[in-house]
């Protein structure tokens, strides 16, 4: 046997050592780095106070709970109430506005891309006053231009005899009171801001001198 193959023997087992540790360090790295991030992390909950409410976050809303009526309701939000507060409330609602039918109103001839925010504001409002107010609601349009608006009362701000509510996705979030008819502006997602700066001051969570829709029980 030569020189060369007896250190071939030597050298050999110490080989197979450095890569048996070389072999544990990488297994320890993949179970320190790897297994965490393919395990399911535990969903985060999210949980703020306002005013002695508390705040839950589910998926893209925030819900709580208030007593109305004494009824206790559980609505829910786009926003929180520190991001809708400072939203700018003027003028004054009539003292008989929501003592009938309320009309939910919007111009057909709306941007289209504006189209889905305002699709979402027109529900979650339109929920909260049948779910919250016990209200009756129906679709209104500010012109018959569209064959969506065909059989639809044509209802505005304007002209209104009714209660109305007009959704006007443009410019910054503002709510206008002007007797019978609110007035919701915002574009995309502000005019949600408007839609939660009003219910959250009917619900009584942020305070505000606004009249609430007047319940109708049924007899």
């Amino acid at each position: 046997m030569n020189e060369e193959e007896k250190n071939k023997k030597v050298l050999e087992p110490k080989h197979w050592f450095y890569i048996g540790v070389l072999v544990l360090i990488a297994v320890f790295v993949i179970t320190l780095y790897l297994i965490p991030k393919i395990s399911p992390a535990k969903p985060k909950i999210h949980e703020v106070e306002y005013n002695y409410f508390k705040f839950r976050k589910a998926g893209p809303v925030w819900e709580t709970q208030v007593t109305y009526d004494n009824r206790l309701l559980q609505p829910s939000f786009r926003f929180l109430p520190t991001e809708v507060e400072n939203v700018t409330m003027e003028g004054n609602l009539a003292k008989d506005f929501g003592t009938d039918k309320i009309y939910l109103t919007f111009d057909p001839l709306t941007d289209q891309k504006e189209f889905q925010t305002l699709t979402i504001g027109v529900s979650e409002m339109g929920m909260n006053l049948v779910k919250g107010f016990e209200k009756k609601i129906a679709a209104g349009c500010t012109r018959n231009e569209t064959e969506a608006c065909k059989n639809r009362t044509i209802i505005q701000c304007e002209t209104a005899n009714e209660s109305v509510i007009y959704f006007n996705p443009q410019g910054e979030p503002k709510v206008l009171l002007k007797g019978k008819c609110i007035e919701l502006r915002g574009s995309g997602f502000d005019l949600l801001k408007s839609v939660d700066r009003v219910l959250y001051a009917w619900y009584k969570i942020i305070k505000q001198n606004i009249i609430s829709p007047k319940l109708q029980h049924q007899d």
